[in-house]
């Protein structure tokens, strides 16, 4: 399933770069929102498709790090104030179609 094929996508990346915690977000066109329920947290995660670093980079196309993530303006509290997680430092990459959108 696609499920698990981004699952085995997460789970490389993040023992690649040595990372406590992860999430893959998709785009919700219609709600205007990213989920996630392929994450560290093992449930459902939901913010705004303009929200924080994930926004920002599916805004831009662009990938971003983010060495102070409380310290960027572009970041939001909003999942870590769910998940009880605090978040120091971001590596955000847009996973792209190849119809070119993210």
């Amino acid at each position: 399933s696609t499920e698990q094929v981004l699952r085995k996508i997460m789970d490389e990346a993040r023992a690649l770069v040595g990372a406590e915690v992860a999430s893959v977000f998709l785009l919700d066109a219609k709600r205007g929102e990213l989920y996630s329920t392929v994450n560290s947290t093992g449930g459902e995660l939901r913010i705004s498709q303009n929200a924080g670093i994930a926004g920002h980079v599916v805004t831009t196309g662009k990938a971003l790090t983010v060495n102070d993530a409380y310290g960027d303006l572009r970041f939001s509290r909003t999942v870590d104030d769910r998940t009880g997680f605090k978040t120091r430092n971001i590596m955000c990459v847009p996973l792209k179609v190849k119809k070119g959108g993210v």
